[in-house]
């Protein structure tokens, strides 16, 4: 008879199971398979190498229980496609309180209260490449828990040379700007007439 301390029959059953107990039936070892076993344990982590910042997914609901059940799912398939996650984070609980009157008449007096508590988490994804973040954001859209909303800001490096290039094209556009439609179309057409590869397919007429 096997004893243990889990009060509930179906932890006791798990529990029997993964540790591999001999049937008295067959007498073999049944074990659970390893996928199954796995969602007993904490999802795994990938190491932070760099220490990039890619994106911020933050989760909200008004259950703990569904927003910590999906949590733990978006790390878990962080960790199969190779990302970096960290997290997830508790951030501060939001409380909202309202009262009203129970009745507009007789028993306007009366108050009523009601409240709700909007819970988060913050998963923060290092390290990665973009089209891998795209694809894993698609995914857990696509598997997502009614009543858990995410929220994702994602963020992107440019070169020191960025401004440069801003302020330039910038200039450029005034000075289309200042043009008329049909000198910006002289011009365009006078360049393509200069190309070399466009001048070898011009016959010239005697």
């Amino acid at each position: 008879m096997l004893r243990t301390s889990i009060s509930s029959p179906l932890r006791q059953f798990f529990r029997f199971q993964s540790t591999g107990a001999v049937s008295e039936a067959t007498g073999s070892a049944k074990q659970l398979p390893i996928n199954v076993e796995a969602v007993y344990h904490a999802p795994l982590k990938n190491p932070i190498t760099h220490g990039d910042l890619i994106a911020d997914v933050q989760l909200r609901s008004y259950d703990h229980e569904n927003l910590d059940f999906y949590a733990d799912f978006m790390l878990r398939a962080g960790f199969y496609l190779g990302m970096p996650l960290t997290g997830p984070k508790p951030l501060p609980t939001r409380r909202e309180r309202w009262t009203v009157i129970r009745s507009p008449f007789a028993q306007a007096k009366s108050k009523e209260n009601f409240e709700r508590h909007t819970h988060k988490r913050l998963i923060r994804v290092w390290d990665t490449n973009p089209e891998v973040v795209e694809l894993w954001l698609s995914y857990i859209a696509k598997h997502s828990i009614a009543g858990v909303g995410i929220k994702c800001n994602l963020y992107q490096k440019e070169g020191v040379k960025l401004q440069e290039a801003l302020a330039q094209s910038s200039l450029l556009t005034e000075e289309h700007k200042s043009q008329s439609l049909d000198e910006v179309v002289g011009e365009k057409v006078l360049e393509l007439l200069d190309n070399e590869a466009f001048k070898k397919h011009i016959v010239e007429k005697s």
